[in-house]
């Protein structure tokens, strides 16, 4: 079972098993599916046959976004896959999700990241982290703590410090007679 971190510093076991097209829908326990079973109909017909707990939508780096629009609405998690650590497509991936497709349930990264992209996942929106075997929970969690402030904008809702003292000095400016 894979080990999983959320931003609220919680760690837990993953339960969710992942579909692969080649094989039968597992029975029973929660599903990530692939985009394309979305999209062929394999989901509704699990769901409706009651094979399946919760179903969710694994997204890999070169899936086409624009045809998420109508899934969005019966999937219960996203699951965006990172074939490597040095691939950012994942990143963009979500920054799309939140921001352009409105997409505010659970949102995961998956696969081979290290500790020291967690903060950056969360600030793109990534709220929970599948980790490495060689990871240690521990240490991971304290990633979350890497930085003191925001530089640039995001979709957590952390306004930047420069955004912020620009702000402060346009309000002592007009404080100043």
């Amino acid at each position: 079972m894979q080990r999983v971190i959320d931003s609220r510093r919680l760690l837990a076991d993953d339960a969710w098993l992942v579909h692969d097209a080649r094989e039968p829908i597992p029975a029973g326990g929660d599903v990530l599916f692939p985009l394309a079973a979305w999209l062929d109909g394999s989901v509704a017909a699990a769901r409706a046959a009651g094979r399946i707990g919760q179903d969710g939508l694994l997204l890999q780096p070169d899936d086409e976004l624009a045809a998420l629009a109508p899934v969005l609405a019966d999937v219960r998690l996203v699951a965006v896959h990172f074939p490597s650590a040095t691939d950012g497509r994942g990143f963009s991936i979500a920054s799309v999700l939140r921001r352009r497709l409105g997409w505010h349930g659970p949102l995961r990264a998956v696969g081979p990241l290290w500790r020291d992209q967690l903060y950056a996942l969360r600030r793109v929106g990534f709220d929970s982290f599948e980790l490495r075997a060689s990871e240690d929970p521990q240490t991971a969690l304290a990633a979350f703590d890497t930085f003191s402030d925001a530089y640039q904008e995001s979709t957590d809702g952390l306004t930047p410090l420069v955004l912020r003292k620009l702000a402060l000095l346009s309000r002592s400016a007009e404080l100043t007679p």
